[in-house]
């Protein structure tokens, strides 16, 4: 305990020996978020990102799990040992972390020690010189191609941009992908990230975009023969609705997808014979009702996974699918953000913890797919 006659040294030399020791502390942690962002722990445990699955183990605000996580992978091995060896604070290691991110040399971290926190912060990086003549080429060589395969199961996109309007559509894309999951705290590789953002900003552009009831109409054309023989050939490839399924004048689509269209939209079926004759046409039916949808939105405020903070794009999403009996009872109904609905569950196949709390549910990882 302190006593009212402890002098202004002993509480200056107290207060920086706790501080030494609290960065000797996050040096610890960050060693072990490092080692867990190595094995992939939080993508096994079905987090958004490391981020959030640092922010709910340790019981921290993401912005103390942000700067861990970065300082975790990004730290240079002398800052480590200094932080770890109490010589310099934790805010001056994660400063000199961001500046060796950003590039920097060695002797400009170096130089760093000298200046205060808010002076490292105002280290500007170097400017590239460019000719008008430059520019114009490049503007002028600007093209996107994007190009499907033969069934249109796959997409390939590439092209090249000017300097500027590379720039844009970078920074679009990064903006779009923080919404989702930033480049500091996830585990995706960039190139998912980009895809995952662009696929994101053009949903938004065909949509009426994330307003609460939206619910786009999709027909899903099966054609009875091609399911049929699958079936009778006993073949789990082609069984559950994977062969013969095909949304109208698109791609063919398995039964992730058909699930991740009934939570979210309206789907019209319809079943065809060899010849184009129609067997049955399906109602167009709403798979959850927009009063109910909104109902559950509200309740729960934003997305119930443990540890994520996202409100991107929220989603109702049934607990237990309706293939597997599932019904829209509000207790069957969970809200989740684009990432964890169209990229963990059904993108990935992360399934939820039907024994998790209604606010932190928990993410159980799929099994292997069949081949």
């Amino acid at each position: 305990m302190l006593g009212c006659g402890t002098s202004v040294d002993q509480l200056e030399q107290l207060a920086s020996s706790a501080e030494a020791e609290i960065g000797r502390l996050r040096g610890v942690q960050i060693q072990a978020i490092r080692n867990a962002d190595r094995q992939q722990v939080a993508m096994a445990d079905g987090a958004r990102t490391l981020v959030d699955w640092v922010a709910a183990r340790f019981d921290l605000t993401h912005d103390t799990a942000r700067s861990l996580v970065l300082c975790a992978r990004h730290m240079p091995d002398h800052t480590m040992a200094d932080l770890v060896s109490g010589e310099i604070t934790f805010e001056r290691a994660e400063a000199e972390t961001r500046l060796h991110r950003e590039g920097s040399p060695s002797r400009d971290i170096e130089a760093s020690r000298g200046f205060d926190l808010a002076g490292i912060r105002r280290m500007v990086a170097r400017r590239r010189r460019m000719t008008r003549r430059h520019e114009r080429e490049m503007f002028g060589s600007q093209h996107v191609v994007i190009q499907p395969n033969l069934d249109e199961s796959a997409w390939r996109l590439w092209g090249e941009l000017a300097g500027f309007e590379g720039r844009v559509v970078e920074k679009a894309l990064q903006q779009r992908g923080d919404e989702l999951v930033t480049a500091e705290e996830g585990h995706l590789a960039t190139g998912m990230r980009s895809a995952l953002a662009l696929v994101s900003v053009c949903q938004d552009s065909l949509e009426p975009g994330p307003t609460v009831g939206s619910e786009p109409i999709v027909t899903v054309m099966v054609d009875a023969c091609t399911a049929s023989a699958g079936a009778a050939a006993d073949n789990p490839a082609d069984q559950d609705g994977i062969a013969g399924a095909a949304i109208v004048g698109g791609p063919p689509i398995g039964p992730a997808m058909l699930e991740e269209l009934l939570c979210t939209g309206r789907v019209e079926v319809n079943v065809t014979a060899a010849d184009g004759a129609v067997l049955g046409v399906g109602p167009s039916t709403t798979a959850i009702p927009p009063r109910l949808r909104r109902h559950v939105l509200a309740r729960d405020g934003a997305c119930t996974i443990d540890g994520c903070s996202s409100r991107y794009r929220l989603e109702v999403h049934h607990l237990t699918p309706r293939s597997q009996g599932g019904d829209h009872h509000p207790t069957n109904l969970a809200t989740l953000c684009w990432f964890h609905h169209h990229v963990a569950v059904h993108g990935r196949g992360h399934t939820i913890d039907p024994d998790s709390p209604p606010h932190r549910r928990r993410l159980i990882p799929p099994h292997p797919p069949p081949d």
